[in-house]
């Protein structure tokens, strides 16, 4: 997640959010309410694509064929944005965020924390995630079974397999596999200490 965002108001020019856009070479920006900046409350988001449809769709230099009649140019961001947009949270399911932005085509999704604008998740973003070494996901694993009382459980991933030792029932085994599911970077759970 990127905590260095750029947003714009609801109430700025049209030509100011473009030329964020392009000056900052991003794809979108969250539109808050009152002032551009962190801590803004989310009630929007002006993309590219928003801006190209309204653009293209009004300038009779963009068509072959004659413009017969042309849309009022909207001049404030609120008359251009998608309201209500997709928003995350620190710490929600990345997958759930990345099955999100992939149904839908996006390219970054807003963060917010107490309604406020925290960062901007992108799919780059995503992607550093998910590429998380074998390490750092075996830490992740033995904190989060520790935190529901497995702490003796030992853990060792390989390419994003985890081999958890100590779960021997069922119930055990199906507590080892969703919690460890749950862990970004993790692609399977196998116990071999189960007894069948």
């Amino acid at each position: 997640m990127s905590t260095s965002v750029r947003s714009v108001s609801a109430g700025a020019a049209v030509d100011e959010a473009m030329l964020l856009l392009s000056t900052h070479r991003i794809t979108s920006l969250p539109v808050v309410d009152g002032g551009a900046g962190v801590d803004g409350r989310v009630v929007g988001i002006l993309s590219e694509a928003d801006v190209l449809r309204h653009v293209m769709s009004g300038d009779p230099r963009a068509s072959l064929r004659p413009v017969t009649s042309r849309a009022p140019a909207a001049r404030v961001v609120r008359e251009l944005m998608t309201a209500e947009p997709y928003l995350t949270r620190p710490g929600a399911d990345v997958r759930e965020v990345a099955d999100a932005m992939l149904a839908h085509g996006w390219k970054s999704v807003p963060v917010v924390d107490a309604g406020a604008l925290v960062g901007v998740l992108s799919r780059s973003d995503v992607v550093r995630a998910l590429s998380r070494g074998d390490e750092a996901i075996a830490a992740d694993l033995a904190e989060a079974y520790a935190s529901i009382g497995r702490a003796s459980w030992q853990v060792r991933v390989d390419a994003g397999v985890a081999q958890v030792t100590g779960p021997v029932t069922a119930a055990e085994q199906a507590i080892a596999r969703s919690s460890g599911l749950a862990v970004l970077g993790v692609r399977d759970v196998v116990c071999p200490d189960a007894v069948s």
